[in-house]
Order: structure tokens, then sequence, then C-alpha cells
């Protein structure tokens, strides 16, 4: 009889010790600490920021009107970069986890524009008036070319699809050059008569 006693305590004593170690390893109450959720992104847009200014080899105290947004493009994050510097408009997209800059463009968008001197009154005629033919351009394709590559650091021979095409945009002469190089898409618009790069542009 007596040994029956002792089992029975024995059991009750283990089903405690059972159900104390149950509720110390168990679920967390309402009082419990939630866990901590890191939702920040690997690159924070500062440094998205500074990415595509070192990449413009410009600093903040340079440029005016920097501006980044952050926004998740067909499940890609990216940070949206713009700023200006002088009459150029910069544009990056930049990977918001890899810091990989997808897709920049530099237009050239002068923000006071010289304006345009009214034409002068011309006296009435009865004669036709011949239309005045267009200046031919002072470069030729090949010069439009010469000018893209070596802008982008590359020879004719490391590209592939290279082109030029003339055109007249809103009265601007221009030369627009195309090109491909190791999975990049290379665009530039080159003007016709001073040779200038008016907009280039780098796509992934």
């Amino acid at each position: 009889m007596k040994t029956k006693k002792w089992i029975t305590i024995l059991t009750a004593v283990l089903l405690l010790a059972s159900v104390a170690g149950c509720a110390a390893s168990g679920e967390t109450g309402p009082d419990t600490p939630a866990a901590t959720v890191n939702s920040t992104a690997p690159l924070s847009a500062a440094d998205a920021q500074k990415l595509a200014l070192e990449h413009a080899q410009l600093t903040a105290d340079k440029v005016t009107g920097l501006r980044t947004e952050y926004d998740l493009d067909d499940g890609v994050p990216e940070y949206e970069v713009d700023f200006r510097q002088g009459d150029y408009e910069y544009d990056y997209t930049i990977h918001a986890e890899t810091g990989k800059v997808l897709h920049w463009d530099k237009e050239f968008d002068p923000v006071d524009p010289k304006p345009t001197k009214p034409a002068e009154p011309q006296t009435p005629t009865t004669a036709p008036v011949k239309p005045e033919e267009p200046a031919p351009e002072k470069l030729t394709a090949d010069d439009a070319k010469k000018i893209a590559l070596d802008h982008a650091g590359l020879t004719a021979d490391k590209v592939t699809g290279l082109r030029a095409k003339y055109d007249v945009d809103d009265g601007v002469p221009t030369y627009e050059v195309e090109f491909y190089a190791d999975g990049w898409e290379y665009d530039y618009e080159i003007h016709a008569e001073i040779g200038k790069i008016l907009e280039w542009d780098k796509d992934d």
C-alpha cells in the first residue's frame, strides 16, 4: 500500500515538471516582445545618390534638384535618381540591393534658353520668294561615330551594329549614333554642325 502511494506521488511530481517545461518553451504570450523585422533595403537613398554622382563624376555641391525615389519595377527594387548640372539633366536607375547602375541618361536641356529674335517684317513683293537652302552639315556620319565611340571609350572593332543617321530635330541638325558592346546598348545624339553631344544613353 505504501509502495503505491509513493508511485502516485512520484508520478504527480514528474507530471508537474513536464507541464512547467512546456510552459517555459511554449508559444510567446501577449507580453512577449515581437521579433524585429529588417525591412530596410541594403542600399539607402543616400547610397544611391552617392553612386549616381560618382558615376557622373560630380559632387552634391555641384548639382541642383537632387532627388531620389524608391520603386519596384516588375519586382526589381530600384532607386530613381535625378539631378541637374548646368544645362544638362541626369537620370539614373540603380538596383536597390546590388547598387548596379541599370540605366542612365544625360540630356542637354538648357534652363534659360536664349530668346529667339523676332523676325523683321518683310517688304511685300509679288515676286516668288525662293526658300532658303539648308546649310550643309559640317560633320560627316563617320565624324559623329568617332565622337560617340571616343566618349564611350571604345573603338569600332570592339562594337557591333554601329550606325549613324542624320536628322533635323526642331530645326537642329543632328546625328543619331547607335552601337552595342559587352551587352550594353549605346545611343547618342550629336549636333551635326558643332559636334556637341546633346544626349546619350547606355541601357542594359
